[in-house]
């Protein structure tokens, strides 16, 4: 089994104690294992996410002698991928609703058919003369 670890840091800020060790705990796990430490920058809060904060952190985790596999990933830079995504999940759940829907109507329709068939069979009867009469009169709520 390879093993890949991930240190995902948002750069709203200054590299602080807590994350440097989260970033130690996923390196040091993919580096004993010989398996994959990959870093990928949660920067999708345009707003707050700096890209001074950004180098600084990398600067810091070189600093502190982490090394990573690959490129570093900016999740903004994937907004097209996750959209089509979204898009693709959205289709496939539309569809997953509308058969749902027709299983659940035909569900309805099957329950009050059989509900009809059995009081119309109660209410109905085949009389001496080949006529149909009411054998009782239906109640309010039957």
């Amino acid at each position: 089994m390879t093993v890949v670890t991930r240190f995902a840091p948002s750069p709203t800020g200054e590299l602080h104690l807590g994350s440097a060790y989260s970033a130690w705990t996923a390196w040091h796990r993919a580096r004993e294992a010989g398996g994959t430490f990959l870093v990928r920058i949660e920067d999708i809060d345009i707003r707050r996410c700096k890209r001074a904060f950004e180098t600084a952190i990398l600067e810091d985790l070189k600093w502190l002698g982490f090394d990573w596999d690959g490129d570093v990933r900016r999740q903004s830079e994937h907004f097209a991928i996750y959209g089509k995504a979204l898009d693709q999940l959205g289709a496939r759940l539309h569809q997953m609703l509308a058969v749902v829907e027709d299983q659940q109507q035909t569900a309805v329709g099957d329950v009050f058919q059989q509900r009809f068939d059995d009081r119309t069979s109660c209410l109905l009867h085949h009389s001496q003369d080949g006529g149909h009469g009411l054998r009782h009169q239906p109640r309010v709520g039957d």
